[in-house]
């Protein structure tokens, strides 16, 4: 088996267990996180910012369970980027920290590759033939 394919596994898994990880620590953090929303976006949010983290939470498992999941990896892959990109965005504008944008900035690049690859049998349909 070539490593690239290999490779395309372990990044499309590694995604998949940020969301996934992000995601469920927004319902067993949810005071953290919600702190975490910056003041005047908090103003614009048309529920309470608590809410609002528990939605998102529930994004980020669905995003990452998609990306995991074949044939739907690519439908995860572009979930993810439309999260990170506004992120990335609002992150930057608000002074957050260069380190988290940077990550987030990675992460959106390993997203658009997922996305644009054109399908491949996974490495795990491939084992089977």
């Amino acid at each position: 088996i070539p490593l690239g394919i290999i490779a395309d596994e372990i990044g499309g898994i590694a995604l998949a267990a940020v969301f996934l990880y992000f995601g469920v620590t927004k319902f067993v953090d949810t005071a953290f996180w919600a702190q975490q929303i910056p003041q005047g976006l908090a103003a614009w949010l048309p529920i309470e910012p608590s809410s609002f983290t528990r939605l998102h939470g529930a994004y980020e498992i669905i995003t990452g369970l998609l990306l995991i999941a074949r044939p739907w990896h690519r439908i995860g892959a572009a979930l993810a980027l439309i999260n990170l990109v506004p992120l990335i965005f609002i992150l930057t504008i608000t002074g957050y920290g260069a380190d988290v944008v940077i990550r987030d900035i990675g992460l959106a690049g390993l997203a658009l590759d997922i996305l644009l690859t054109p399908h491949k049998r996974s490495l795990w349909e491939r084992l089977r033939n």
